[in-house]
């Protein structure tokens, strides 16, 4: 029977439990770059009753609080191949400056604008559509004008703009770009959607003042020649009429009409993000230039009520940030064993330009905490993200597949109408506990019996599971009966056919 029980032992190959590869959860906290305000921090100190300028003083420190009276900027919308406009009166859409033909439309006349090449043209669409026009050749722009107060839909952008006027310029690729321009700085401000209309009132106008302050700024350095800011995050979110509504946040605009903060007599570059976790950090590390009015300090603020952003966490597989790494193109690294921050943190904890060492099982690459954050972000939908660079790495115990069990049915012994069978039975996912074998005689259920004989012979083969996996029983087997052994892996009382369950093998009763 030993050398029966050695050759199945070999056979059957038995090796360390599998394991998927590991997993790294990244533990961080805040959502944005970190610098400036925080906007749940602006409401939480809101909420602990400071006033506008005091919560301004906390994430602007040495800016001044100033009477001012910016200019509108002008705001670039979006790009857009074609769009439909339309108002509730009349409007053109004619050359800039004149000297051209133009087309009209009003209530129940949108008018259709697309960039054919480099030419910008229009036409009445709608229940009476009209010729096609070429409003303006390469170089110019088409404005469209519309009474004030009154919101002008871009279909294309899904929005509507109450106030300023429309400019049109086709690019090369066949791309409108559309900017709006000729509105004042309170009239914008009224269309930026940053934070909830519902928060307090000095939390409002401590973003009231930041985004005018942030509008002044842009002011004197333009992103390009045709406009001054996005508006989109890449500068403030500008919504036009729809925000219009916003009570709260009207009020708060027209409560700090002309405040800006300063610094030796200039708008300050008042930056501001969603959430800092804690911590707001320094221009310097997040950017480029050290700005003294944008330090790193401690915000025991930020973790306001209902800023579920504060701390987080997420998990990904070594496998995810293996394909993240290699579509961002650092190759494949193989199977992902470890991560290290290597240094070069911010004052806030955050990895921006600290090193990030990611070891694989082919090679490894070290990188900055802002190409490690790009390359995860840009593989994961939305929903994943990594929200800020303020975040630590820790691997994940590997998670065990669960392992079916393994064994044997060595022999058989007929005793009249009866059989003595016996083997053997493991299971990886638990080496030392005992296994239960469920027995069969002609396919019928007759015992279950639990393997913790000792069978010092098998141990050997067995490294880390012991020796105590050895099973024997009697059962009924009148005749020619066929016995036939099974390990249960996972299987509630009673049931037999639950889990991964191993046939350990069958053979006819020999008498």
């Amino acid at each position: 029977m030993t050398a029966l029980v050695v050759a199945a032992v070999g056979a059957a190959g038995l090796a360390a439990c599998e394991v998927h590869p590991g997993s790294f959860v990244f533990s961080g906290g805040g959502y944005g770059h970190g610098v400036g305000m925080s906007q749940w921090g602006a409401k939480g100190r809101a909420d602990a009753g400071q006033g506008a300028a005091e919560i301004l003083g906390a994430y602007y420190q040495g800016a001044t609080l100033a009477q001012s009276s910016p200019n509108g900027p002008r705001i670039k919308l979006g790009d857009t191949a074609n769009t439909q406009l339309g108002h509730a009166s009349a409007f053109t859409v004619s050359r800039d400056g004149g000297g051209g033909p133009t087309v009209s439309g009003g209530a129940g006349e949108p008018v259709s604008v697309w960039a054919d090449g480099n030419l910008v043209v229009a036409a009445r669409a709608g229940g009476n559509p009209g010729p096609i026009t070429v409003i303006a050749e390469a170089g110019q722009a088409a404005t469209v004008d519309f009474a004030q107060g009154t919101p002008m839909s871009v279909a294309a952008l899904g929005r509507s703009y109450s106030w300023g006027r429309l400019s049109l310029r086709a690019h090369s690729a066949g791309t409108l770009e559309v900017v709006l321009d000729t509105i004042s700085m309170q009239q914008y401000l009224t269309g930026v959607s940053e934070v909830p209309s519902s928060w307090p009132a000095a939390a409002l106008q401590a973003q009231a003042i930041a985004s005018r302050t942030y509008a002044a700024y842009r002011l004197a350095r333009p992103q390009s020649s045709r406009f001054d800011l996005y508006a989109s995050t890449i500068d403030q979110a500008y919504v036009g009429a729809s925000q219009e509504s916003a009570t709260g946040w009207v009020a708060a605009v027209a409560a700090t009409d002309g405040q800006v903060l300063t610094h030796e007599g200039r708008p300050i570059q008042a930056f501001y993000s969603s959430s800092n976790g804690g911590w707001s950090e320094a221009s310097d590390y997040v950017f480029v230039a050290a700005l003294p009015y944008l330090r790193a300090v401690a915000d025991p603020y930020d973790a306001a009520v209902g800023n579920t952003n504060a701390s987080w966490t997420e998990t990904y597989s070594g496998d995810e940030l293996r394909s993240a790494l290699a579509r961002a193109g650092w190759g494949d690294l193989g199977e992902i064993t470890s991560i290290r921050v290597l240094g070069g943190q911010g004052t806030s904890g955050r990895v921006d330009r600290a090193q990030v060492e990611i070891v694989g099982a082919a090679h490894s690459v070290t990188i900055s905490g802002n190409q490690f954050r790009a390359a995860i972000n840009s593989a994961m939908p939305s929903s994943r993200d990594l929200l800020s660079t303020k975040f630590s790495v820790a691997s994940a115990a590997p998670a065990p597949v669960q392992a079916p069990p393994r064994g044997n049915l060595d022999n058989n012994v007929g005793v009249k109408a009866a059989a003595f069978v016996a083997g053997w039975a493991t299971d990886a996912d638990a080496p030392e506990a005992p296994v239960d074998v469920a027995i069969f005689v002609n396919g019928r259920l007759v015992s279950r019996v639990t393997a913790d004989i000792d069978r010092p012979e098998i141990a050997p083969f067995l490294p880390g599971y012991g020796s105590r996996h050895g099973w024997a029983t009697l059962v009924r087997a009148p005749g020619r009966s066929t016995v036939c052994a099974y390990a249960i892996d996972v299987a509630p009382a009673g049931e037999v056919a639950v889990g991964h369950n191993t046939k350990l093998g069958c053979s006819v009763v020999k008498r």
